[in-house]
């Protein structure tokens, strides 16, 4: 059963508190979506762009807005895009609501090409905290042909995970589906890592299920050990094998812990040397980053043959020889009750000016 290493370390967590029990709390600011998804800075920038070119008469363009629906004309497509550009309150935001409705209404009958409103509008109302808005607007079933796009959908169940919003983050999964709208590799992982917080029989019943119907490459590495970290979570030990299994093997480092302690924990002690002894036995280039497992891990294991298996301990001896000598131990003071976890919580974030506390 021993099989390649998935990537599921890539970034490390900052500020972390650990308990003796499981789960392990961790403090800072993270964030799920890269910035190339999350496109924060330039809503930013573009509205500073628009600023500029208004040469500070935004107050007079959202006067001649609010003029314009007050007398019913029509809107231009520009008129909508900067009025989201250019929002600096909730009072700003509730005429630039307006006025999408109106253009909406005006132009839902005509079969165009046009700018995506939903990213924008996610962005606004991410800029002004108007998460809550935001989700009234995309479950709003008359505007639904406003959003068309996966992204819209991701942008939202971000800012419902930032606000530890699980459930809404769910919802808007499901309002996907039932819109025919293609679930990509982001709206995955925020699935999945909304159902790995919530952390309950019923989140794992419902993890197994999607992930079931999920083709492999909607899957990031990241998601993957989302989906692991639940199955440890519900001492679902062999689920966890089953699904680290099932990735594609590719070179990573610093993860063999993942599959070791987990081979462990099932007493499939022979799987479990086969993936140790695959760290150092591999023949790669010098500029290939090694492998590693940790010193607790092996701790543990150590720990583990003495209680199952004393004639093993030997065996282990020599391994971790050959670890030691290769280099591929890395030390760390993580609780063994907590370790898998733990590499789990560093895999999936980094740090970011537009991110979320966990």
């Amino acid at each position: 059963m021993a099989a390649s290493l998935v990537h599921v370390l890539r970034f490390a967590s900052r500020h972390v508190r650990l308990n003796s029990s499981f789960p392990v709390a961790v403090e800072g600011r993270r964030y799920l979506l890269s910035p190339d998804v999350l496109r924060y800075d330039n809503y930013l920038k573009q509205s500073s762009i628009i600023a500029d070119q208004m040469e500070g008469r935004i107050d007079v363009f959202h006067g001649a807005i609010a003029d314009k629906l007050q007398r019913e004309l029509p809107l231009a497509e520009n008129d909508v895009k900067h009025m989201l550009h250019t929002c600096r309150t909730q009072e700003d935001f509730k005429l630039a609501e307006k006025a999408l409705k109106s253009y909406h209404e005006q132009t839902q009958h005509i079969r165009r090409r046009h700018f995506r409103y939903g990213p924008v509008l996610m962005r606004c109302c991410q800029h002004l905290g108007l998460e809550e808005k935001a989700l009234e607007l995309v479950t709003d079933q008359s505007l639904q042909d406003i959003f068309l796009d996966v992204t819209t959908y991701c942008l939202l169940m971000h800012m419902l995970f930032t606000r530890s919003d699980y459930k809404g983050v769910l919802r808007v999964f499901e309002l996907m589906h039932s819109r025919s709208i293609r679930a990509n590799a982001n709206a995955y992982k925020l699935a999945f890592a909304a159902l790995y917080k919530q952390n309950t029989p019923e989140a794992f019943a419902r993890c197994k299920g999607l992930y079931e119907g999920v083709q492999q490459g909607d899957l990031t590495d990241e998601t993957t050990g989302f989906i692991m970290a639940l199955a440890l979570n519900q001492n679902d030990y062999e689920y966890m094998v089953n699904v680290y299994n099932r990735v594609k093997p590719r070179d990573c480092r610093s993860c063999q812990s993942l599959n070791v302690l987990a081979l462990a924990r099932l007493e499939q002690f022979e799987d479990m040397f086969a993936a140790l002894r695959i760290i150092f036995e591999r023949d790669v280039p010098t500029f290939i980053p090694k492998w590693e497992v940790s010193q607790q891990t092996m701790t543990t294991i150590r720990q583990t043959l003495e209680e199952k298996r004393p004639e093993l301990v030997q065996q282990l001896e020599d391994v971790y020889d050959s670890l030691k000598a290769g280099g591929h131990l890395v030390p760390t003071s993580v609780h063994v009750g907590v370790l898998l976890y733990w590499m789990v919580m560093m895999c999936v974030f980094s740090p970011c000016r537009m991110c979320m506390t966990v």
